[in-house]
Formats: C-alpha cells, sequence, structure tokens
C-alpha cells in the first residue's frame, strides 16, 4: 500500500512539474497598451506599439476585441477580394483598416503622403465573397457600423503595422 502511495505522489509530482514548465514556455508577455495621448499625434507610434507588439493579445480573439481596444476610429478599409471564401475554398483572409477618409488614401500615390492602417488577417471560416463585395460597393470602402457588426465575429491570425504610401513606391502602377 505504501508503495502505491508512493508512486501516485511521484505521478503527481512529475505531472505539476511538466504543466508548470509548459506553461512558463508558452506564456507570451504583451507590452501594456499606451493611450494615444502620449504619442503626440503620431498615429504610425501608436499602431505599432499598441496593436503590432501587441498581436499575441488579439490573435485568436474576436476582431471586435482589438475594435473595442481603439481610440481612433477606422475612418475607411480596403476590403474588396481581401477576405472571403469563394466556391467552398477559402482565399485571401484580411483587410486594412485607415483612421483616414477613402479619398486621401487613394491619393497617396500621387503625393506620397504617409497613410499609415493596420493590416489585420483572419482565421477560417472567412466572410462568402459577396457579402465583402456588397460592404465595398455599398460603401466605397467606408467603416461603418454594418461593417462592424458584420466583421466583429472574425478571429483575428495576425495583425500587422501598414503604410499605405509605403507600399505604393514598393507596388506602382503599370
Amino acid at each position: 500500500m505504501k508503495k502505491l502511495i508512493y508512486f501516485i505522489f511521484i505521478i503527481i509530482l512529475v505531472l505539476s512539474c511538466t504543466t508548470t514548465r509548459t506553461t512558463t514556455i508558452n506564456k507570451v508577455t504583451v507590452p501594456k497598451y499606451v493611450r494615444f495621448s502620449k504619442f503626440n499625434k503620431d498615429t504610425a507610434a501608436y499602431i505599432k506599439q499598441n496593436f503590432e507588439n501587441r498581436k499575441q493579445y488579439y490573435i485568436g480573439k474576436e476582431f471586435k476585441v482589438l475594435l473595442n481596444d481603439l481610440e481612433l476610429p477606422f475612418k475607411s478599409a480596403s476590403l474588396h477580394n481581401m477576405m472571403y471564401k469563394y466556391e467552398g475554398k477559402g482565399r485571401y483572409s484580411g483587410g486594412v483598416f485607415y483612421f483616414y477618409d477613402e479619398d486621401k488614401y487613394f491619393k497617396v500615390a500621387d503625393n506620397k503622403d504617409f497613410i499609415p492602417g493596420i493590416l489585420v488577417k483572419f482565421a477560417p471560416p472567412y466572410l462568402e465573397k459577396d457579402t465583402i463585395l456588397f460592404l465595398s460597393q455599398k460603401y466605397s470602402n467606408s467603416w461603418n457600423k454594418e461593417n462592424r457588426k458584420i466583421m466583429e465575429k472574425q478571429i483575428v491570425e495576425s495583425v500587422e503595422y501598414f503604410n499605405r504610401a509605403q507600399w505604393t513606391i514598393k507596388n506602382p502602377k503599370k
């Protein structure tokens, strides 16, 4: 009987040590959120600190968690052909969300303005192609409550800083 108790004690001890080690290895330290007012109106630094550097906090959660953390509202979103499923197969899985109106970020190729945004990729299941096309066409890439309601349940797969001006310079129109 003593051997059985000793054996159970050893198993519990080994299992508790293994669990502790796994938790420590998998634990990710996420930087604290910093309010926008601390960035002296530097939107790029705000995005990098609070969303790109803290992406582990958002990955695996619904998009609305990220939306709820925003102090600046999105004004436009590049969604067309970015996130949908077609004929039952997953296609692209994300969108670029901007704090500026659509007309400003479309003019960037001409005036080389600095247009920071957040590139968010989503995990399957993706929205239907018709849903994304409907939102893009109906609202001409403007961000609004209907877009949010439809997209907030999407699961975040990655979060990155995105600068429309740098992308346009690297990918000029042909």
